[in-house]
């Protein structure tokens, strides 16, 4: 189900008109990076090592990341940042 919450969320940053390009950037960059923190995504299979601090608290800085770069689109792209605070949330229920 995140898998799929995250794929779509791809496609609207891909769509998105109007957003900049290192936004657009930074955000599918923090999409990767959730997927690796959730052990998702290709990014997740090709690392195997143990992220130092433990799982729980960089899928936490990922989020928190995440959760940040809504903040900053709410007013301009209110419709991407709905898909952000879904996928967010998601990944909050699975104790991610």
């Amino acid at each position: 189900m995140i898998q799929e919450h995250l794929e779509q969320l791809r496609v609207k940053l891909e769509q998105a008109a109007g957003l900049p390009e290192s936004a657009r950037t930074e955000l599918m960059e923090l999409v990767r990076a959730v997927e690796n923190d959730a052990g998702i995504g290709e990014t997740a299979a090709s690392n195997t090592a143990a992220p130092e601090g433990g799982g729980e608290a960089v899928a936490a800085s990922g989020i928190d990341k995440l959760l940040s770069a809504v903040d900053e689109l709410e007013a301009s792209h209110p419709d991407l940042a709905a898909s952000i605070n879904q996928v967010a949330s998601t990944l909050a229920r699975m104790g991610i």
